[in-house]
């Protein structure tokens, strides 16, 4: 990257529609919308481009200066963090409620940081609710924008106007490529504090609180030469236990971060051991195929048990994730934090590995001659090829006999003389069979 990305954060008093204008103007819903005041609560961010300037937009939860509730106190410290950080701000107030004491308590709160402001107007979805923004000249603040997010009115305009405050930057660079990793597990498994010690900055709030996390949020992180992307998800509850549709929402988002995912970090709480939820993102995560590492946190407070006795439950409760390696970690002492990185890495290499044919069908020989198949109705099932059809995960093409012959037993035999040869860890391993004789046919089909 040839220059620091320019940083705009969306500030107001909740339920402003400070997420509806941050998703409009990303052209894409990436903040949860919902009636409901408070569903933002972390910084959540994106990028776009505009006039030829690219810049990082952020929308930080709704602001209640002064308030003393827990929750309250760390969104204001998170929205303060992304307003130090940035260089414009947007402050959005709704027209149908017209200029609300808080609205002037957190333009003067934002006025403290000395940033260039701007004041969008918002829920302008008709002509003669656009007439009604002089009401917010009393605050002082200039430009005065009125826009409409659900509307798509304005939204130019409040473009053009963020990138005239921008200083110029070079041309930047956006890292392509990243490693995608989402962050799973149950509520209050300690995945918000993982990524904040991982960082070492608070970049999510981090509370005792479950279900503090609502969005799926990514966090750009760079460590050797390796560009990450951290996707800290919602805790993902038992269906049964989701009341509102904000957290319904949430659990689609978290299950979706996962299939976008490269990697699949799921994370469980030492204390209370692999549970059903567990289990359950863990079989979403098998179905859908994704390399995946196992953190047992809070290993720090476990008392009286070795970490090969739980290496084992933890096998025994998951064996479709057999493949999965166990790491023991605590978000609190940073104990194994930054091995994590090192096994993502590891992980993601061992995903993406190509083996040579020759190489392929020399080890299959040699597991075949080692254990032949069974027999099956007076047959054994032959082998004839096998070559790579895939990676992220491996995939592999084997052409035999007759396919019906294979027993799920001797499937799983040879994945794990793969897996053993080559030392693939983390990834699961497919293999497809095909009879030879459509082999021949599908060749001279086409």
């Amino acid at each position: 990257m040839s220059a620091d990305v320019r940083k705009v954060t969306i500030i107001g008093r909740p339920n402003v529609g400070k997420s509806a204008l941050f998703n409009r103007l990303l052209g894409k819903k990436i903040s949860i919308v919902n009636p409901e005041p408070g569903v933002t609560r972390d910084r959540v961010s994106g990028r776009l481009a505009h006039n030829d300037c690219v810049f990082e937009l952020s929308d930080t939860g709704g602001i209640i200066p002064g308030k003393k509730d827990l929750m309250e106190t760390e969104i204001l410290k998170h929205a303060d963090r992304s307003i130090s950080m940035s260089d414009v701000l947007v402050l959005v107030v709704d027209v149908t409620a017209g200029c609300m004491p808080l609205d002037m308590e957190v333009a003067s709160h934002a006025r403290k940081s000395g940033k260039p402001l701007i004041l969008a107007v918002n829920k302008c979805d008709n002509p003669e609710l656009l007439n009604d923004i002089a009401l917010f000249y009393e605050m002082g603040i200039d430009p005065v924008v009125g826009v409409s997010a659900l509307h798509n009115i304005g939204i130019g305009g409040i473009l053009d106007r963020i990138t005239s405050l921008i200083p110029f930057t070079e041309e930047i660079i956006l890292p392509e490529n990243s490693l995608k990793i989402a962050v799973v597990g149950r509520p209050n498994a300690g995945k918000s504090s993982f990524i904040n010690k991982l960082l070492s900055e608070e970049r999510v709030i981090v509370s005792e609180v479950s279900g503090t996390t609502r969005d799926s949020i990514d966090v750009e992180f760079k460590a050797g030469d390796t560009d990450f992307i951290l996707i800290d998800t919602a805790g993902i509850r038992k269906r049964k236990k989701i009341k509102d549709a904000v957290e319904k929402y949430s659990v689609m988002r978290a299950e979706k971060s996962i299939e976008r995912a490269d990697i699949v970090f799921l994370l469980i709480d030492a204390q209370r051991g692999p549970g059903s939820i567990d289990l359950k993102i863990a079989s979403f995560v098998s179905n859908r195929g994704k390399p995946c590492i196992i953190g047992v946190n809070k290993w720090d407070l476990v008392k009286g048990c070795t970490q090969e006795s739980y290496d084992d439950a933890i096998k025994r409760k998951m064996p479709f994730l057999s493949y999965a390696p166990v790491v023991f970690m605590s978000s609190l002492t940073g104990r194994n934090i930054l091995e994590t990185v090192k096994i993502f890495r590891g992980v993601y290499n061992m995903s993406s590995i190509k083996i040579p044919t020759s190489e392929l069908n020399r080890l299959i020989n040699k597991a075949i001659q080692k254990t032949l198949p069974p027999i099956v109705k007076n047959s054994r099932l032959k082998f004839y090829y096998a070559t790579q059809c895939g990676t992220c995960p491996p995939s592999f093409l084997f052409f035999v006999n007759n396919k019906e012959l294979l027993r799920k037993s001797y499937e799983n035999y040879l994945v794990n003389c793969i897996r053993n040869h080559f030392g693939i860890k983390g990834s699961p391993i497919f293999i497809k069979f095909r009879n030879r004789e459509s082999r021949y046919k599908t060749q001279l089909r086409h």
